[in-house]
């Protein structure tokens, strides 16, 4: 189901995973939504078996969206556990998660989002809850956004899983994503959202053309004053202004933007 909007010389469009979900999406919109803020960093400790390691840009995001809002609830690392993060996500209107994702193909009720002892935050828990504030989840970490395989006329996923709880509008991600540049993306897009006042998907996809076609050294400049804290580990940029080191798809084009 797609819909679209005209914006700056280009049609972008948007996309809800059923009638069913865009129907709901659209009479959720109508009500007033908080924006009260829910984030999720980088949970430890890792499991071992699952191969994944420490994202080394994850605090930095945090840090980047939290200049956003006021009203906020934070877990990172130990404390982010599945059990406080259920407990929370009822109650805030937006979610970020900037974390690890696993996707099972054979049953995608058990993709997710990794917490913190390795526990996973599932489709099938998101199912079971109630998310009437819910106007965006971010679910900034690999693969969140894949399709189940087992049911092929069937849209089972993460996304399709938010909307049906009750959030309007979530971004998710097709393939493995690279640390440095999503957090760089998500950066930009709640400038553009927040500070700038773009709609939600017109707000992403200005993010992923900055990405895309800013130079090195306009990223840093940006960075610069977003998270000067943190500015040292940006020196990558540095060594070449000129250059677009992300000019390739897969830094900015893996996620994608579902709702309304």
């Amino acid at each position: 189901m797609t819909g679209w909007l005209y914006a700056q010389d280009v049609i972008r469009f948007r996309y809800a995973p059923s009638a069913l979900a865009l129907s709901n999406a659209l009479k959720s919109l109508r009500q007033a939504k908080n924006q009260s803020l829910l984030i999720v960093g980088d949970p430890k400790p890792l499991p071992p078996d699952l191969s994944l390691q420490p994202l080394a840009y994850s605090d930095l995001e945090v840090d980047a969206v939290r200049n956003h809002f006021t009203d906020q609830t934070v877990f990172s690392e130990t404390e982010a556990t599945r059990k406080d993060v259920i407990d929370n996500l009822p109650g805030n209107g937006i979610v970020h998660f900037a974390c690890h994702g696993i996707h099972d193909f054979e049953d995608p009720l058990n993709s997710g989002l990794v917490m913190a002892q390795g526990d996973v935050l599932s489709l099938r828990d998101i199912l079971a809850l109630r998310l009437p504030e819910g106007r965006l989840a971010v679910l900034s970490a690999c693969s969140t956004g894949i399709v189940g395989a087992s049911l092929p006329d069937e849209y089972v996923s993460l996304p399709g899983g938010m909307m049906l709880s009750g959030v309007d509008g979530v971004i998710s991600s097709l393939w493995p994503v690279g640390d440095m540049s999503t957090m760089m993306l998500m950066t930009y897009f709640y400038e553009s959202w927040r500070v700038k006042g773009h709609e939600l998907p017109v707000a992403f996809n200005l993010a992923q053309e900055w990405v895309r076609d800013s130079t090195d050294g306009e990223k840093l400049q940006f960075l610069e004053t977003r998270v000067p804290q943190h500015i040292e580990r940006f020196k990558l940029l540095a060594a070449n202004p000129s250059r677009r080191s992300f000019t390739n798809p897969n830094s900015w084009a893996a996620f994608t933007y579902t709702g309304i």
